[in-house]
């Protein structure tokens, strides 16, 4: 390949980028030159026809992959370091990628935590999902996940961006990468808040789209491969909200979340009226066009789909269906009243429920006593979708009327049950936001 070098700055060529646009590390790298004010010239290689593997790309990348960069006469290749060496030569200043050897070993280190650890495990998927035909994902690679994700979670908690509280390449490389993940495994908003948090400060950056157009081509590469997971619009300070998030993660479900503001009234806008024009969450949206509502629905639902062999959460036994259908209904109830004694108090200012009210819960506790001494669990002697629906619930009124362990000793007991559930979180990190929005109110 002959190389021209110029020496006019008014003749110099523009940076070229050797890309997919489906591709995350090559997004990182659109979203460095976006950054830095950068014109790059895209040059498509198309690995379905095996282009990284021609003479001619060859010579420019032995390694043949891409992102490859060609800036005059120098080829470099690796994501991280492309992004690194732009920077370098292009940035008006050293905020990107800081000389400050403290905090450049910082920006490296995430940068090697997404190559190490997100970047691989995407590769391996979409590897496992595109050319063996792989339609889920396997224990480790959701166990892999998880880890980093974790990890990334506590990256974020004491500062906007992962490195601290100005964006650096080394977003950049995660921002791409943990976006594409998303579509195959959604970040769970309830256990991930900080990551959640950061992907949306993420799409307020003025230059985002470069990263958005090439997701939207990964979804359509993937979108016949894979099957895609069922959508559930959520508050998770809604107790019914987190009996379905209980019942997906005991069946081990991988679900999009998608949030909707009650405050600022998001279930009234057309398009999620549209969806459930009763306009409740949670909303259960799957297989493209099939949606339903009411969370009891939901998670009986979901059991039946994808429970497998394993019917224990929702027996298909008539007698016992019937069982756990009793005390679902139980619940509707019970949640109602919950329901009404929380508004008052976040919305009506009050400053505790009108004794009536107190008493009709406490009666309610009086029947779920009862229940608990039949069985070890709500409604058999296995845990069912009833006993996440009624822990929801049960768990978010006794923040304003307390169960009295003495008075129920089975009440107390299953609770501890159920919170030594290793998937527990589910139900507590929005069981205590809305306990914090009940102190303020108390308070205030």
């Amino acid at each position: 390949m002959a190389v021209i070098r110029c020496f006019s700055s008014s003749l110099t060529m523009a940076p070229i980028l050797y890309m997919q646009h489906f591709s995350g590390p090559a997004r990182s790298v659109l979203l460095t030159a976006a950054a830095l004010g950068l014109k790059l010239q895209h040059k498509i290689v198309d690995l379905s026809k095996q282009e990284h593997l021609t003479e001619s790309f060859l010579k420019l990348n032995p390694q043949h992959t891409i992102p490859t960069l060609e800036d005059d006469g120098v080829f470099i290749w690796d994501s991280h370091a492309i992004n690194a060496y732009l920077v370098a030569k292009y940035g008006k200043d050293d905020s990107l990628y800081p000389k400050d050897l403290a905090k450049r070993a910082m920006v490296d280190q995430r940068m090697h935590f997404d190559s190490g650890l997100i970047f691989s495990w995407l590769r391996n998927i979409a590897r496992g999902v595109k050319y063996k035909g792989c339609k889920s994902l396997t224990e480790d690679q959701i166990e892999g996940l998880e880890h980093g994700y974790e990890h990334l979670n506590t990256f974020l908690k004491n500062s906007k961006w992962v490195t601290g509280n100005s964006v650096t390449i080394a977003d950049f490389s995660l921002i791409a990468n943990v976006t594409t993940l998303n579509i195959i495994y959604p970040v769970d908003k309830s256990r991930y808040g900080n990551i959640s948090r950061w992907l949306k400060d993420s799409e307020a950056l003025p230059y985002y789209d470069v990263n958005r157009e090439g997701l939207d081509h990964f979804k359509m590469m993937m979108k016949p491969l894979l099957t895609m997971a069922p959508r559930v619009f959520v508050t998770i300070v809604s107790p019914a909200v987190r009996a379905t998030l209980l019942t997906t993660h005991a069946l081990g479900i991988n679900i999009e979340l998608e949030e909707i503001d009650l405050n600022n009234k998001e279930q009234f806008k057309p398009s999620f009226i549209k969806i459930n024009p009763q306009h409740t969450v949670p909303t259960l949206q799957d297989d493209d066009d099939f949606v339903v509502w009411d969370s009891h629905v939901i998670n009986g639902y979901l059991v039946d789909k994808y429970g497998g062999i394993d019917d224990s959460l929702y027996p298909t036994d008539m007698q016992e269906r019937a069982k756990v259908n009793q005390k679902l209904h139980f619940d509707t109830e019970f949640a109602l009243l919950s329901s009404r004694i929380i508004k008052g108090i976040l919305h009506g200012g009050k400053k505790s429920a009108p004794q009536e009210q107190v008493d009709e819960i406490i009666e309610r506790y009086d029947f779920l006593e009862k229940f608990l001494t039949v069985n070890t669990f709500v409604a058999l002697g296995q845990m069912t979708i009833a006993d996440f629906s009624l822990v929801a619930t049960v768990s978010t009124i006794d923040i304003i009327v307390p169960i009295d362990a003495k008075k129920y000793p089975k009440i107390t007991a299953w609770i501890k049950k159920m919170q030594a559930l290793p998937y527990y979180a589910a139900n507590k990190n929005g069981l205590d936001k809305i306990r914090n929005q009940i102190a303020a109110a108390l308070e205030g």
